[in-house]
């Protein structure tokens, strides 16, 4: 900024309420530091629309672009065979699946997904929850979640899944 200079900012979440949230005065003392400053000058990189909002609501209306995060067409080229990941899981059987893919945090709407399998099971009872991805602190409340509403039978976590198990576990949710 003193060279006048643009510079971009990837954000990562960061302005998001939930962050904005944890190790809230933190946030307050690098902000008063100069991050305010620099990010109030900065060209801002979203990853989303909503985090776009976000970042105007804490009134930073500069400019800015959205980029959500993207795939790599290659990687989904050479798939693995249709039945990869039942087979490395045999109590899915063929019982159609929901995934979910991701890191294992409040950021990612675990608790909306579980609501909403729920609704899922009314018409279609044989369905089945599959959660992939590392525990970042939610596994055990996912699981007492899940006894509390009587699904847990239905559920399956399995773990951070990658490469050829991931594209296989795509391939096979229905």
């Amino acid at each position: 900024r003193q060279h006048s200079k643009p510079y971009l900012i990837l954000l990562n979440g960061m302005l998001l309420p939930w962050a904005m949230q944890r190790g809230k005065w933190k946030k307050r003392i690098t902000m008063w530091a100069g991050a305010h400053e620099m990010l109030k000058h900065g060209i801002l990189q979203f990853g989303s629309r909503d985090e776009q909002i976000a970042a105007e609501k804490l009134g930073y209306t500069n400019r800015g672009v959205i980029i959500p995060n993207g795939i790599s067409p290659e990687e989904y080229e050479n798939l693995p065979p249709v039945g990869s990941l039942r087979a490395a899981h045999p109590r899915l059987r063929d019982d159609p699946y929901v995934l979910f893919l991701g890191r294992l945090h409040e950021q990612k709407g675990i608790d909306l997904l579980l609501a909403a399998f729920q609704i899922v099971m009314r018409t279609h009872p044989s369905a089945r929850l599959v959660i992939a991805g590392p525990d970042y602190g939610r596994s055990t409340e996912i699981q007492s979640r899940t006894l509390a509403a009587g699904i847990q039978d239905r559920l399956l976590m399995i773990g951070p899944i990658f490469g050829p198990e991931k594209r296989a576990a795509l391939r096979d949710a229905v």
